[in-house]
């Protein structure tokens, strides 16, 4: 039915229903071997098809990472990004996934990395997008952008992040502004400098979600290899005045437990204020390891990009992105089934109109059984419940026990 244009439409809808199912049904559709066509769609100037094959790309991708490296080779980030920042109107759940799309290719491969680079400014203007899920996205996009590359030149994009994690009302959106700005303080020269910028509302916001970012940041920063001798030295010392204040202060214990784990890798003399004394380092960095993963997308960094790397352990990484994908990739995710700008959606013809209108017609019997039992409060529904319980039991024909119930407290003597 790919192949059948006239039939295309059709079977993309059928296939984006069916992915709703879950990951089971997205990685069946993939083993049966749907691929390089789908792959082949995104060269199709069609408009029409752009809204569904940006919701088959987005579940793919988070379900089967390898697939980055193909989408990467006819550069299918151009495609998203038009159709992001492009001159027609997208809904809320499409940019959502043209988003999700962008940061699954950046996530720990640097070719798309560098591809997305040059249009960091276009992902700017979408932090001040009214829903907090597509501003989340936008952040995630911008942290995994940057994750392995030194020196880039972002301030605009600093900036705006920092306003974001200072004043944005979602908490959520608020801890991802601070996984970005966590990735770009662990990849720049001067990111000490801007760690100690964002410290104030970073350990005084509400949110435990946001704190934690916040200390998996600076754990990033104050264990990195060229940041551990001179820790006495400028803002070093304070991050760690500001580690030692959150580990005594904080209320919530999880928190207090990483930013125990982060000082017990710092020297001992830097934390109590002496001279500085350089030692080994207590992290593995990249150019230790013995083997880098030379897998079918060839995730390994480059050269330039394994210097100064450390390589926290599990407890001090984020899984904030792990936790966002995951999320989207349920059946249970917070993308709305119908777009706003797409009144195909509502088409009895069409796969979301079928299923809207089955829907529609289960619930109608659901309510017409309500109506006809005649519930109403939950008092009335115990009463109910009881009344048919009491009439079990007297309608019972078996032979009636006697029960005697001792009090809990009251010894039983026996005489």
């Amino acid at each position: 039915m790919l192949l059948n244009q006239a039939l295309r439409l059709r079977a993309l809808r059928l296939l984006t229903a069916f992915f709703e199912l879950g990951p089971y049904a997205i990685n069946l559709t993939l083993n049966v071997g749907i691929f390089p066509y789908v792959e082949k769609l995104l060269q199709s100037p069609a408009p029409e098809l752009r809204h569904v094959l940006v919701s088959i790309w987005c579940k793919i991708l988070l379900l089967d990472k390898s697939c980055q490296v193909d989408l990467v080779k006819v550069h299918g980030h151009a495609y998203f990004l038009h159709h992001l920042v492009g001159t027609s109107p997208v809904s809320t759940s499409q940019k959502i996934q043209s988003l999700a799309v962008l940061a699954r290719l950046c996530d720990g491969y640097v070719p798309a990395q560098d591809l997305l680079h040059p249009h960091i400014g276009a992902i700017i203007p979408i932090l001040t997008d009214v829903d907090p899920n597509v501003r989340l996205w936008a952040c995630l996009v911008l942290g995994k952008s940057w994750e392995h590359c030194i020196n880039m030149e972002v301030s605009a994009a600093s900036a705006a992040l920092v306003h974001v994690a200072a004043s944005d009302p979602s908490p959520s959106t608020r801890a991802a502004a601070v996984f970005a700005l966590g990735t770009l303080c662990k990849s720049q020269s001067n990111g000490v400098l801007l760690a100690a910028q964002m410290s104030g509302s970073l350990v005084e916001d509400a949110s435990p979600l946001v704190r934690r970012e916040g200390i998996l940041a600076y754990a990033g920063v104050v264990l990195r290899p060229g940041n551990i001798s001179p820790l006495e030295e400028g803002d070093l010392k304070f991050l760690l005045h500001v580690l030692t204040q959150v580990q005594q202060k904080d209320p919530f214990i999880p928190i207090r437990r990483l930013v125990k784990m982060i000082l017990a890798r710092v020297p001992t003399v830097a934390l109590a204020s002496s001279s500085v004394v350089p030692r080994e380092n207590s992290l593995p960095t990249s150019t230790n390891l013995d083997t880098i993963t030379t897998s079918m997308g060839n995730f390994s960094l480059p050269a330039r990009d394994k210097a100064d790397t450390v390589v926290l352990p599990p407890q001090l990484q984020s899984k904030l992105y792990a936790w966002a994908a995951a999320e989207l990739l349920t059946p249970s995710g917070k993308i709305p089934r119908q777009d706003d700008h797409d009144p195909t959606g509502f088409d009895p013809l069409s796969s979301e109109g079928q299923l809207t209108m089955q829907r529609s017609r289960n619930y109608a019997c659901i309510r017409a059984t309500a109506t006809q039992l005649g519930l109403g409060e939950d008092d009335d529904i115990r009463h109910y419940g009881l009344h048919l319980r009491q009439s079990a039991v007297f309608n019972s024909k078996s032979e009636m026990t006697s029960l005697m119930v001792f009090h809990p407290y009251d010894r039983l003597g026996i005489c």
